[in-house]
């Protein structure tokens, strides 16, 4: 296919163009200046072209709990959210609610720009099977890129636990191609007991098989490994592996920014989510300062990744107090850079460039500069003027588009969504009954 657009965000030293041509398949071929009279399948005037979006730390089985009644749910800590939310919810979800859920976690990621998800599982009443619907769902049928693990904890008793560390072992050596990935998944360190961190880290070493899990997102995980002499990095430290996500890192403690820096991990950030918890936010500056990779992700907090991008911006600035803190060189590093370097590595393919070689993962959107526009100021651009109308008119996932005018057009959306009410009714049901 042949592209016409007028402006052009590569992400690479060639910078931005007016009047570009993409020449694409699964790959891009060619990216050239038009000619006038070339011949071009598709044109689109007042759009950038740029790589579409990685989300680097995601739940989708929390989809159906938009509006959901919370009867008894007056949380006074970190724990008691978890308790009181989602802890029940997750209780709650069978097969159809899990299918469900992802169906509309991978619809309004597809239609925001977000190609590829990791994306972090937990189902207790449905553990074996689970990642497969997840797979059927949001790779199969919708064409998503996905990074899938079930979080394993001991929360949900031997059982539970048991089948979770079997579906993350089943899945990573089964999910081997350019669309799907396994990761080892992990609840937290406060909800894992040493024999169960043990015990992972003898499969996640024997195999590098890297691990997804949150880290001191509340204050839980720090006092729950002080009483136990140690701190929560180094109680999983030994099941730690190269490409493991490390997510939130909200009360990291310096000492433990030091041991990550030894690491080749990724620290997700998750600003929204944190916020709506009141958690705190994750220290940028010490991940900076000790050369760890952070990388953005939204925690199941929605599926419109910009929103998360904002927010990341702003909530690092009031964090230090300092209208300097967290520039447009640090969005670039995250956004543009880790988020597709993650991906790159654990798919084995060339993500986060419009430049030949690279997989035609792309997003069209509309925009019309009202000042100029090069490829020194883009980020501004795309930071104050392109998230503020942010709506992709078209998307496209190796080649293949997906999203048309603004709607998926390989599902009827209406339909999805008329099952998903109904799912979700039974589903709010069973939450209910679980108080």
């Amino acid at each position: 296919m042949k592209l016409r657009v007028k402006y052009l965000f590569t992400n690479s030293e060639s910078g931005l163009m007016e009047d570009v041509v993409v020449e694409f398949n699964e790959t891009i071929e060619n990216v050239h200046p038009f000619q006038p009279g070339e011949p071009v399948d598709r044109t689109f005037n007042r759009h950038v072209l740029m790589p579409s979006l990685v989300n680097a730390h995601t739940h989708a089985y929390s989809a159906l709990a938009r509006g959901m009644p919370l009867k008894g749910f007056n949380p006074k800590t970190f724990k008691q959210v978890l308790e009181q939310l989602w802890w029940r919810l997750d209780r709650a979800l069978t097969k159809e609610a899990a299918m469900m859920s992802a169906y509309v976690a991978g619809i309004e990621s597809l239609t925001s720009g977000v190609t590829t998800i990791f994306d972090h599982h937990s189902s207790p009443m449905f553990v074996k099977g689970s990642l497969d619907v997840l797979k059927h769902v949001l790779v199969d049928t919708l064409g998503l890129r996905c990074a899938l693990s079930y979080e394993t904890s001991d929360r949900d008793g031997e059982r539970v636990k048991r089948s979770a560390i079997e579906e993350n072992l089943r899945s990573y050596h089964e999910y081997r191609s350019p669309k799907v990935r396994g990761f080892f998944g992990l609840h937290a360190p406060f909800t894992l007991s040493d024999e169960t961190i043990s015990e992972v880290a003898k499969i996640t070493q024997k195999d590098q098989i890297p691990i997804h899990v949150h880290v001191s997102e509340g204050i839980e995980d720090f006092e729950d490994a002080r009483k136990k002499g140690s701190l929560p990095i180094e109680r999983l430290e030994p099941a730690i592996t190269p490409n493991s996500i490390l997510v939130h890192g909200v009360n990291l403690q310096p000492e433990e920014f030091a041991s990550l820096s030894e690491k080749s991990v990724w620290l997700a950030f998750n600003p929204q989510s944190n916020m709506n918890n009141a958690v705190g936010l994750p220290n940028w500056e010490l991940a900076k300062k000790h050369g760890i990779s952070a990388v953005l992700g939204n925690d199941g907090f929605g599926y419109n990744l910009v929103f998360d991008i904002r927010a990341l911006v702003l909530s690092q600035k009031l964090r230090a107090r300092s209208t300097t803190a967290f520039g447009f060189d640090d969005l670039r590093s995250v956004i543009f850079e880790n988020n597709y370097k993650l991906a790159s590595s654990v798919f084995e393919v060339s993500l986060g460039k419009i430049a030949e070689g690279y997989q035609a993962d792309m997003v069209v959107v509309e925009y019309e500069p009202p000042t100029p526009m090069t490829n020194e100021n883009f980020l501004a651009h795309f930071f104050f003027g392109m998230l503020e109308s942010w709506n992709p008119s078209s998307v496209f996932i190796a080649g293949r588009e997906l999203v048309q005018d603004g709607k998926l057009i390989t599902l009827d959306v209406s339909d999805i969504y008329k099952r998903a009410v109904e799912v979700s009714k039974k589903l709010w049901t069973r939450f209910d009954e679980l108080l």
